[in-house]
């Protein structure tokens, strides 16, 4: 399969600092690709079409998106910059039930579109497969996402600190972890590693004034880079994972590469990974009882050595590479 990447043209959509970026960057590394920014509309998606291989060298193309990446109207979006070629998408961010009726529907809407306008779908989990199916849509297939364990080795400090990663915004569960430690008997620091998502400027202040009326100490360490974030997630006490309504969590695994066990808040997704990866997240269900067993042994936070989990970030490649290889050979063509 060595010309797997030869008939797929990779197209890394938005800031490369970006979640869904971060993730195409990684998978499609020593593959033909092109990194344009994120596209606010059809003109945009034109001027990044002319920066690809013309449609003889380059006649499928990937992208990693969301609703975010590709403007206002995301399927027109997407069919400019194709500009008649097949396209494959990897879709994230599925809409969840527990989002809010409004904002579900108007996410579905694009969803189902998107899905409509691209000649192959694929989703990272189970769970959001059922996601698009509730959208009235489906997906082709699924490519969970990859998990790096112990990049770093586990160090956790004697300290009261409970850390959520990744990107501060609403829905994140950072309010939720607030809460649960203004019930415990002992003092507790909140440690945000990461920094606030683009248009929810100000959610840090509002989650420091939060903790401060209920006694709980705050810290957020502004954006990191991936090796600063994974030293940081092996050094406090207690790592956490609090969104309950996650579709597919990159920060799930990014504890993991940091040699942790994660408390999990309980939810579709989270199972799927427990069920993949035995051992190696511990669901919960009450945030608060959870919180205050792991503050008393920081230890049980540590991933044990015996644990293993995936896929490896090598495999998830490989997996993508071999999806889109059968999807875009000629009919007829030999493996």
């Amino acid at each position: 399969m060595s010309d797997a990447g030869t008939h797929v043209h990779h197209v890394v959509v938005g800031d490369p600092t970006h979640g869904v970026a971060r993730l195409a960057l990684q998978l499609s590394a020593g593959l033909p690709r092109t990194v344009v920014a994120a596209l606010a509309g059809p003109d945009d998606a034109r001027r990044a079409a002319a920066l690809l291989p013309g449609p003889e060298d380059a006649p499928a193309l990937h992208l990693h998106v969301n609703d975010d990446l590709l403007g206002p109207t995301p399927a027109a979006t997407l069919g400019a910059l194709a500009a008649g070629r097949r396209v494959a998408v990897t879709l994230h961010d599925v809409p969840q039930p527990g989002e809010g009726d409004a904002r579900v529907a108007r996410r579905v809407a694009v969803y189902r579109e998107l899905a409509a306008a691209a000649d192959l779908v694929v989703v990272c989990s189970e769970h959001e497969r059922a996601g698009m199916r509730r959208a009235g849509s489906d997906a082709d297939a699924v490519l969970p996402l990859p998990i790096d364990a112990r990049l770093v080795p586990a160090a956790p400090q004697a300290d009261a600190t409970v850390g959520v990663l990744g990107w501060i915004h609403p829905g994140k569960g950072h309010a939720a972890v607030a809460d649960a430690l203004a019930t415990l008997d002992r003092p507790a620091t909140l440690v945000a590693l990461g920094g606030v998502a683009r248009g929810h400027e100000g959610l840090d202040d509002e989650l420091a004034d939060r903790c401060a009326r209920q006694g709980v100490g705050w810290r957020c360490t502004g954006y990191l880079h991936d090796m600063e974030q994974l030293r940081g997630a092996s050094r406090v006490a207690v790592p956490v994972c609090p969104h309950r309504h996650v579709s597919a969590s990159g920060s799930m695994g990014s504890w993991l590469s940091a040699g942790r066990r994660p408390l999990v808040v309980d939810g579709g997704y989270a199972r799927e990974v427990a069920e993949r990866n035995p051992g190696a997240i511990a669901l919960v269900d009450d945030l608060a009882a959870a919180l205050g067993r792991a503050l008393h042994d920081p230890a049980s936070t540590v991933l044990s050595p015996g644990t293993r989990v995936g896929p490896t970030t090598p495999g998830a490649a490989a997996a993508q590479a071999a999806l889109l290889h059968g999807w875009a050979r000629p009919t007829g063509a030999s493996a």
